[in-house]
């Protein structure tokens, strides 16, 4: 199964304007034998989430807050390679990254499916611990 590395999230806050510009970005490895099988007709969608660190997805007492998406990427583009880098970027309101009260800690989560078989493989990236609010 093709793999997620160099998984990382970036956050560059703008004060006067209340916004934040959010980056992840990440490297997708595939095998020669899924850059063979892309180039007929088997495909990935990659899907990033940023997070608000909590307790942990699925922890049942103060869970991770999910707090957007982004728009899905989709693998082969038109020049599959075995690596391939993934780019998610946008600006929101500061209130968005703002998931508790006092220090926030956000991360983002890149979720990686083959669209043939449902197989996926999942990397965090590394959190960053900033008050937004």
């Amino acid at each position: 199964m093709a793999t997620i590395a160099n998984a990382k999230l970036a956050i560059s806050v703008n004060l006067p304007t209340g916004t934040a510009k959010v980056l992840v970005t990440c490297d997708v490895r595939f095998s020669q034998l899924e850059i063979f099988l892309m180039k007929n007709g088997l495909r990935f969608r990659l899907n990033c989430q940023v997070w608000g660190e909590d307790n942990g997805q699925g922890a049942w007492v103060d869970p991770d807050d999910h707090l957007f998406n982004y728009a899905s990427v989709f693998f082969p583009d038109a020049t599959p390679t075995s690596v391939e880098k993934a780019t998610f970027e946008t600006t929101v309101s500061l209130r968005v990254l703002q998931e508790d009260s006092g220090t926030d800690e956000i991360y983002g989560q890149l979720i990686l499916r083959n669209l043939e078989n449902g197989s996926s493989v999942r990397r965090k990236t590394n959190t960053v611990v900033h008050q937004f609010g």
